[in-house]
């Protein structure tokens, strides 16, 4: 009872600090990119995947973007290079959810977002203004919430209840989800996905119930259809089960025709795309920038991204959110570790690496928010490494022990929520503290 408790204290904070997505605007980078193929799927469903005949204008007061299909629309005009694709190289869930939302919320009303930005003056509000872009802010809104509690149940399925409530809070304060949660922009929803479908491969390696395998490669096919790099997936599904057998968790001829069902699983479920996919591009594996290199680097915006230093993806998140800095204790004691602890901590280093270090290799588009999906396994690390801390302390003084923690986790949630929130109220596109 005391867990859950805390829990719902931890996801009612989430909430508090993410709730201001529904009155911002969404008026910059990708998201109109997101909202405009959301109705254009609401019209012509996916035959036409593309922001080609897209009408976007601000209304008469200039308070909000309105989409809507058109001949020769406008919108295209302002995109160049790999977004004049026939194909659009995102995958299409996340607009799809946008679209099937809008049906819910706004069932017969255009497609709009805020543009004025309204934070200086919340009494100020337009009545209607939330109800306008409720349908795309919740997305996003309970992607990260649902991101929070499946961290929570991986940190619980790996180690015990406290490294689960620690773990979902660093996640809940960490800037990088304050401000993919309050952007349409998809990475919360892959975050979600991706981690979803690693707990349960582990469910499985543990329990070697198939529904759990199952389950595992429709979440993984789900990623694919979210971001095109879901696929690194594969490679974190592989490490886990080449872990797994090599310290006798499973045998390697199970894990092999695991591999193989998830494999299965998880091709059937993002199959459309990857056809769509073949069809434009004769290809499977569609890379934008290789095609496009020449145009995209001379862009205004990558300019100013790929000024950005490569060692950020490691520098940014521990200043960020120092707590992340715990993680590295897990390996003073690691050869002491009974061997399903050795396998958890393999797993998520592994785990984190698989998704961070491709990173390094790419010149343009440094963007930050593609490490989330990588901060469920640091957040669950650094727990246990908070957790190890903690009682080193009160071997020595429990009262300076609980004080010292009491007053880094204080300074963690004021520290994180106000970059977060800070970064949204002002409407920038990425977090620049420190690089």
């Amino acid at each position: 009872m005391k867990t859950k408790s805390i829990l719902i204290l931890i996801i009612f904070i989430a909430a508090i600090i993410r709730m201001p997505t529904f009155f911002l605007p969404k008026n910059n980078g990708d998201q109109i990119q997101y909202i405009a193929l959301a109705s254009k799927i609401n019209q012509k469903g996916l035959s036409e995947y593309n922001i080609y005949d897209i009408q976007c204008n601000l209304d008469k007061t200039k308070t909000y973007i309105i989409f809507y299909p058109l001949s020769n629309g406008n919108l295209i005009n302002y995109y160049k290079g790999y977004w004049r694709e026939p194909l659009h190289h995102r995958p299409f869930l996340f607009p799809l959810l946008i679209s099937f939302s809008h049906n819910i919320f706004s069932k017969g009303k255009t497609f709009k977002a805020i543009n004025t930005n309204l934070k200086k003056d919340f009494l100020k509000i337009p009545k209607n203004c939330v109800k306008e872009q409720f349908y795309c802010a919740i997305i996003p809104f309970l992607s990260s919430i649902l991101f929070i509690y499946t961290t929570f149940l991986l940190g619980k399925t790996m180690f015990s209840e406290k490294n689960a409530l620690l773990s979902s809070f660093i996640i809940a304060i960490t800037p990088i989800d304050i401000f993919c949660a309050q952007k349409i922009l998809a990475d919360s929803l892959f975050a979600f996905l991706s981690t979803a479908s690693v707990l349960l491969l582990i469910l499985y390696i543990k329990s070697k119930k198939a529904i759990h395998l199952f389950l595992s490669g429709i979440f993984a096919g789900l990623s694919y259809l979210t971001r095109q790099n879901g696929l690194i997936l594969m490679l974190i599904s592989i490490t886990v089960f080449i872990v797994a057998s090599s310290h006798e968790i499973i045998g390697k001829k199970q894990a092999l025709k695991a591999f193989l069902i998830h494999f299965l699983v998880s091709g059937l479920i993002s199959s459309i795309w990857f056809a769509k996919l073949y069809a434009h591009y004769k290809t499977l594996l569609y890379i934008p920038l290789k095609n496009h290199y020449q145009e995209i680097k001379n862009d205004k915006w990558f300019k100013i991204l790929s000024k950005r230093p490569f060692y950020m993806y490691i520098i940014n998140p521990l200043v960020q959110m120092p707590l992340y800095i715990f993680s590295f204790l897990n390996f003073r004691y690691f050869k002491n570790l009974p061997i399903e602890r050795k396998f958890n901590i393999l797993i998520l280093t592994s785990w984190s690496l698989i998704l961070i270090a491709p990173l390094f290799f790419f010149s343009i588009g440094k963007e930050l928010r593609y490490i989330l999906p990588a901060l469920a396994p640091l957040s669950i690390l650094s727990a246990e490494g908070i957790i190890y801390f903690y009682n080193e302390l009160c071997k020595k003084n429990r009262t300076a022990g609980k004080i010292i923690m009491l007053f880094t986790f204080l300074f963690s949630l004021i520290w994180g929520a106000s970059i977060g929130l800070n970064v949204v109220l002002t409407n920038l596109l990425f977090i620049w503290i420190p690089f």
